[in-house]
């Protein structure tokens, strides 16, 4: 299993040598996820400019906290009346995703529902 050893990457040791995966990948994966979810939207870039003041540059961090690895995204939902349900089989897809792609096991997925997308059609 992977872990945090620098600020810049989470390393697998094995007898070969060592592999350094980037928290950029990692976030990267998490995007592309979201996309697949028609519900969801990755936060607008508006909100992304925002946040990236708060750390955010794409809506999504990798951080480590307490020993713990995190992954908060941030996102938007358009109107719907499962938005609770969408969440949790989007935190599933996004740990199987990342833990297929990286095989690093996150410990944490925080999901935070930024806007409440209304089609201007209805």
């Amino acid at each position: 299993m992977a872990k945090w050893e620098t600020e810049e990457s989470l390393i697998h040791h094995d007898d070969l040598g060592s592999v350094h995966i980037s928290p950029d990948v990692i976030e990267t994966i998490a995007i592309e996820a979201i996309k697949r979810f028609s519900e969801l939207s990755p936060v607008g870039w508006y909100r992304s400019t925002i946040s990236g003041f708060l750390g955010y540059d794409r809506g999504v961090m990798l951080h480590e906290e307490d020993g713990q690895l995190i992954l908060d995204v941030i996102i938007d939902a358009y109107y719907r009346p499962d938005i609770p349900q969408t969440i949790i089989k989007l935190q599933q897809y996004l740990y199987e995703q990342i833990q297929e792609m990286t095989e690093i096991a996150l410990d944490e997925i925080r999901i935070y529902v930024a806007d409440l997308v209304v089609d201007s059609a209805s």
